[in-house]
């Protein structure tokens, strides 16, 4: 009787524990799919090395531009230069700082062509997939480092108000609102707007004024337009300003210290940017293939006021101005059978325009 008894109390406890774990209640996080317009596996099963952020992922990181994620995507790196001008971007230790750059950068199907644009704030993100390697197959030139890719979120999968209020040190202040409206199963609209800025944490010895304060602030508007289940249009809006005191550097000591010293300008740089991307997506499904048109129009206008000489003396100053238009189509097939081969084939074309004032002048250092 003693040996029976020892046996059946395992057998109690374990039925316990069983109908324990049956009752714990598990969240799972809404599952949305993005429709790609060039490929046709999930994104995890590509022979690509890539990384995934999606919006809970960006919130919890207080991600707010591509500078900032790029501390947590491996191999991937956009140091701050100093102002938004300058937005190079490094895969793998392939990149430029200037002229053409090696990374593609795609907001909505939307690329961005001026890559002083790259460096745009992120809100309101569905999901940002960051692809390591040349991608030049499917997206074109200036994509041997990598891709890119960020979504807005969709009305048509979320709807509701979402109000982001945030306060920090040296009077960092951030707010964004975002309203999701789902009118009927063929229509559904989005608007969200932004404004954040700080005080910065360097003060310019000469003029007295912060070296790296900023605000930036934009809106975006997404109308989203389905009449069947064959046909859909998309249509994305997205303004951003930027004004920022740019480049504060100071001077390296030539002693074993190494201690960098306060800017001390004569000058203080500061940088503007008007940036407005817009474009209209159409996606037809037919029987047998996929048909995708993007078209997308970005302009660009922005001011860069550097002290070249980032010194107390009135020596060289540059004054740019820089105003920039490019227009983009793309036509792609690809398709939607369950066959074991499957095919994809498209034409890009893009048209740019860009006019840039480059003044500089120089005054002789005055004695010392």
């Amino acid at each position: 009787m003693a040996l029976a008894m020892a046996t059946l109390f395992p057998a109690v406890a374990s039925e316990n524990e069983s109908l324990a774990d049956s009752a714990r209640v598990h969240d799972l996080d809404e599952v949305v799919v993005v429709s790609q317009a060039k490929e046709f596996f999930r994104l995890r099963q590509q022979p690509i090395s890539s990384t995934v952020l999606t919006n809970n992922e960006i919130q919890r990181l207080g991600v707010r531009d591509l500078r900032e994620l790029s501390q947590y995507v491996p191999s991937f790196v956009m140091p701050n230069y100093g102002s938004r001008f300058t937005s190079s971007i490094y895969v793998r230790g392939i990149g430029s700082r200037v002229n053409s750059p090696s990374m593609g950068v795609y907001i909505d199907d939307m690329p961005l062509v001026n890559k002083t644009a790259f460096n745009t704030h992120l809100y309101e993100t569905e999901r940002v997939d960051v692809l390591r390697g040349p991608q030049g197959t499917l997206y074109g030139i200036n994509t041997e480092g990598g891709m890119v890719r960020m979504y807005t979120r969709n009305p048509m999968n979320y709807q509701g108000t979402d109000i982001n209020l945030s306060l920090g040190s040296h009077f960092h202040r951030k707010a964004e609102v975002a309203h999701y409206n789902k009118l009927s199963n063929q229509f559904a609209f989005s608007v969200a707007a932004f404004y954040t800025g700080e005080n910065g944490f360097f003060r310019n010895q000469t003029t007295g004024e912060r070296a790296d304060n900023g605000d930036e602030a934009g809106g975006r508007l997404r109308l989203v337009f389905q009449p069947t289940d064959r046909l859909s249009f998309n249509y994305v809006a997205d303004y951003q300003f930027v004004r920022q005191k740019a480049y504060p550097y100071g001077l390296l000591n030539d002693d074993k210290t190494e201690i960098v010293g306060l800017p001390n300008q004569d000058s203080q740089s500061n940088y503007k940017r008007n940036l407005f991307n817009t474009g209209l997506g159409v996606k037809y499904v037919a029987r047998g293939f996929d048909f995708n048109s993007t078209t997308s129009y970005q302009f660009l206008r922005d001011n860069l006021l550097m002290d070249n000489d980032y010194s107390a003396i009135d020596f060289i100053v540059v004054d740019q101005f820089q105003l920039s238009n490019a227009l983009t189509q793309e036509f792609s097939f690809k398709s939607n059978t369950t066959s074991r081969w499957h095919w994809t084939s498209g034409i890009f074309g893009s048209y740019s325009w860009l006019k840039t004032v480059d003044p500089t002048t120089s005054a002789p250092p005055s004695p010392t």
